[in-house]
C-alpha cells in the first residue's frame, strides 16, 4: 500500500499540473472556491483518479465535495482502497 505522504506528494503534484497558472495551492485549498480548478479539468482529474489509483468517482464523490481539496482526494483514495482490500 502506498504511503500517506508518498499519495498526497503524487495527488499534489498532479494537480499542479491542472490549476491556473498563478494559483498557489496547499493541501487545504478548496480548488473549486479558489478557481484553481475549472470545469473542464474536473474532468481531467476524475479521469486520472479513476485511471491511475482505479477508482470509481461517483456523482456523490464528485457533488460531495470528495475532490475539494488534496485533502480530500487523498482520503478518498485512502478510502476505496481500503473497501477493495476487505
Amino acid at each position: 500500500m502506498m504511503r500517506l505522504d508518498s499519495l498526497r506528494v503524487e495527488v499534489r503534484r498532479y494537480l499542479t499540473t491542472l490549476v491556473e497558472r498563478g494559483s498557489t495551492l496547499d493541501d487545504h485549498t478548496d480548488l473549486f472556491a479558489s478557481g484553481a480548478v475549472k470545469s473542464m479539468q474536473v474532468l481531467e482529474l476524475v479521469n486520472h483518479l479513476e485511471d491511475h489509483y482505479g477508482l470509481l468517482v461517483s456523482q456523490r464523490d464528485l457533488f460531495g465535495g470528495r475532490l475539494r481539496s488534496v485533502d480530500a482526494i487523498v482520503e478518498l483514495v485512502l478510502e476505496q482502497r481500503m473497501k477493495k482490500a476487505s
